[in-house]
C-alpha cells in the first residue's frame, strides 16, 4: 500500500473524529444541566417545584436551645400555600445588599397570573411542640441580607395561591432579575 492512501485514511478518520469529538467537548451531553439553577447578573439562583400545602408547620432551634414550632396558614380559608425552596448566591465580586420582601420574587401561571411571596415571618403563629405530625423542612427567606463575595444564602419563600393551580415560572426580582421557567 502506498504511503499517499495510508495518509488520506489517516486525515480521514480525523476528520470524522473530529467531527464527533468536537460537538461533544462543546455541548457536553453527558452532563445533565439542572434547569432549576440559572446564573443572572449578580447571582445564581436555584429553586425548587412549589410544594402547594394547606399550611405550613415547622420548628426552629433558637440560641438558647429550645425549639420553638409554628404554624403559617392562608388568610384566605379557600387558598392553600406554595412553598418554594430558594438557594442565592452572589457571584459578584462585590457585596450585595437584597430586601426580601413582598416585591422580591413572583410565581407567575400559564394564563400570565402573579403572586407575590407572604411575609413567612410576621405570618408565623407560634404554637405548641406536642402531638406534631406534619412538620416540614422550612427556614423563612425574608429580610435585608448583605451577601459577601461567593456568599450564597438558602431558605424559603411562601405564596398564597388558589387551589388546582400550575405555575409556568419563577421570577426572581430583588437585586437582580432572573426568571426560570417550571417544565410542562
Amino acid at each position: 500500500m502506498n504511503t499517499n492512501k495510508i495518509l488520506f485514511f489517516i486525515a480521514l478518520g480525523s476528520v470524522i473524529s473530529a467531527l464527533v469529538i468536537i460537538p461533544m467537548i462543546i455541548f457536553k451531553p453527558w452532563i445533565t444541566i439542572d434547569p432549576l439553577y440559572v446564573s443572572g447578573k449578580v447571582f445564581y439562583l436555584r429553586i425548587t417545584e412549589p410544594l402547594i400545602l394547606d399550611e405550613i408547620v415547622f420548628s426552629q432551634k433558637k440560641e438558647s436551645g429550645n425549639i420553638n414550632s409554628y404554624i403559617i396558614k392562608p388568610e384566605n380559608p379557600n387558598y392553600k400555600l406554595a412553598k418554594v425552596d430558594v438557594e442565592l448566591t452572589n457571584h459578584s465580586e462585590s457585596i450585595v445588599k437584597i430586601l426580601i420582601d413582598e416585591k422580591a420574587a413572583e410565581l407567575i401561571t400559564k394564563s400570565q397570573g402573579r403572586f407575590l411571596p407572604i411575609n413567612s415571618v410576621a405570618s408565623s403563629e407560634i404554637i405548641n411542640n406536642e402531638n406534631l405530625n406534619n412538620v416540614i423542612e422550612f427556614s423563612p427567606l425574608w429580610g435585608s441580607v448583605d451577601l459577601l463575595s461567593y456568599e450564597f444564602i438558602k431558605g424559603s419563600l411562601v405564596f398564597e395561591v388558589p387551589p388546582n393551580i400550575n405555575f409556568s415560572q419563577f421570577s426572581w426580582l430583588a437585586s437582580d432579575s432572573i426568571t426560570i421557567a417550571y417544565k410542562e
